[in-house]
């Protein structure tokens, strides 16, 4: 996906997955990623509470109680925060015509 065609003119390409593929799985990227390509599918997965980057509810939950409240002021992690918890309030970055 990253020839020399595409960082010329990458609007081919994504007109093609946004056709044909508009959620790709990339195996390159990383340990693997999803490539979104539809602006309201990449909304909708924004406000999708299921995709939201914050699971560590599910592990703590288990913990007993005492456990839970001495951990419920730690931080989370910047870079594990959900984008629209960062910037609650934000609006989304306006639509652009494919």
């Amino acid at each position: 996906m990253f020839d020399s065609d595409f960082i010329t003119n990458p609007y081919r390409a994504y007109s093609h997955l946004r056709a044909a593929t508009p959620l790709y799985w990339m195996d390159k990227f990383r340990n693997g990623a999803w490539l979104v390509t539809r602006y309201a599918d990449v909304l909708a997965g924004l406000h999708d509470a299921r995709l939201s980057s914050q699971r560590s509810h599910n592990l703590t939950a288990a913990l007993p109680s005492e456990v839970q409240k001495r951990i419920r002021n730690v931080q989370p992690d910047l870079f594990q925060v959900d984008a629209l918890s960062r910037s609650a309030g934000a609006q989304p970055y306006p639509q652009t015509s494919e």
